[in-house]
């Protein structure tokens, strides 16, 4: 089995992480990268490969933040405020408030 998913490393977050991230995305999880680990392990899974794609995630943010359209006078708005959360979605990355793993598996 391969999966990835969203991880929280830590169970509080800043307000702002709150407001651009889980409540932007409709997610929360009690889940971080180690935990996935162990509920893997504890349901039988061999983990044959684990990777925190976190800086990756927080690159892909910056990237969405530089090609959200800047010259769209009918939903400037809405764009900036897009901009500007994943902006926030890579900070919080950097401050270990959001994730991402990636495993590989055998049962």
């Amino acid at each position: 089995m391969v999966f990835d998913d969203l991880t929280k490393p830590q169970a509080d977050v800043s307000a702002d992480a709150q407001k651009y991230v889980y409540d932007r995305l409709l997610f929360d999880t009690e889940f971080s990268f180690e935990s996935y680990r162990e509920a893997l392990e504890s349901q039988g899974f061999e983990i044959l490969e684990a990777h925190n794609l976190s800086n990756h995630l927080r690159l892909s943010y910056l990237s969405l933040a530089e090609r959200t359209p800047k010259d769209t006078p009918e939903h400037a708005e809405h764009y900036r405020w897009l901009t500007n959360a994943y902006i926030e979605t890579a900070k919080a990355v950097d401050r270990n408030e959001l994730g991402w793993g990636l495993f590989v598996c055998r049962k």
